[in-house]
């Protein structure tokens, strides 16, 4: 019989519903923690260090045996892994996988939570982490500006269900890490920045949170033109998301009040 569940609510087969449920951390703990890690990510983060962080985070607060994480390579169309912490796990067999394979791959292309109870048994189950043993597992997508960028997963060697509690604060702890993520993969590929004088003066703007609408008025343009300027900012930042484009912006050093035109980095340099 599938063990395999539609996250967002919690649906549990008879056979299923004895199976044991993994221990989620105290709500003070899990508190403290998913604290320490927004944190975190509130400051620039190599891509490596966070996607550790996320998976033994994951891991800790839901009480499983193992997490990973993977992201979406667009160039490639398949999901790599980023980060896992399975402690017999042969790095040999690192595998990625495309839309719609294993457990991971269902989820990147629902676009929604999954749980599977008895993995072997799973329509989507990988031949590959059958034979390394996985029995169960949940996976949540990872969405940043509105725009998948991956996945994160815990699973266990054993055969266990998840309840509402886990699935919700592996949804906390997705939505946390996967801007900053999608900024840290994105500092590498990031071409030099050339900021025009009307885009600078926009993003000085969104630094200081004002609105659309706001920055319209406050300059004397139409609201269109300061979304149009918004966009492009968005384009040359390589974000998706104006809180996204804030974060970077402060990684390059650009200080509000001293955005210059054609600005690549720092304040003040070219």
């Amino acid at each position: 019989m599938p063990a395999v569940a539609r996250a967002e609510r919690e649906v549990i087969p008879a056979p299923f519903a004895s199976l044991p449920v993994p221990r989620l951390a105290p709500a003070e703990e899990a508190l403290r923690v998913v604290s320490e890690v927004a944190m975190t990510v509130a400051e620039p983060v190599e891509l490596e260090q966070l996607s550790a962080l996320a998976v033994d985070t994951a891991r800790d607060l839901l009480g499983t045996d193992a997490g990973c994480l993977l992201l979406w390579q667009e160039e490639r169309q398949r999901l790599h892994p980023a980060a896992r912490n399975d402690p017999d796990w042969n790095p040999r067999s690192s595998y990625s996988c495309a839309p719609g394979e294993g457990l991971i791959g269902q989820t990147f292309v629902a676009n929604r939570p999954f749980a599977v109870w008895n993995y072997p048994e799973s329509p989507h189950a990988l031949s590959t982490a059958v034979t390394a043993g996985i029995k169960s597992g949940l996976a949540v997508p990872l969405v940043s500006g509105g725009r998948q960028i991956g996945v994160l997963s815990v699973r266990n060697y054993y055969q266990a269900r998840f309840t509402t509690g886990h699935i919700g604060l592996l949804m906390l702890l997705g939505s946390l890490v996967a801007p900053a993520l999608e900024l840290a993969r994105n500092r590498r590929q990031r071409p030099p920045i050339r900021l025009t004088a009307r885009e600078a003066m926009v993003l000085e703007e969104i630094m200081a949170g004002r609105p659309a609408k706001a920055i319209a008025s406050r300059h004397g343009i139409t609201e269109a033109t300061v979304r149009s300027h918004i966009r492009a900012v968005l384009s040359k930042l390589g974000v998706s998301s104006q809180l996204a484009a804030v974060a970077a912006a402060r990684e390059l050093g650009m200080v509000p009040g001293l955005i210059k035109f054609g600005e690549t980095g720092p304040a003040g340099s070219r």
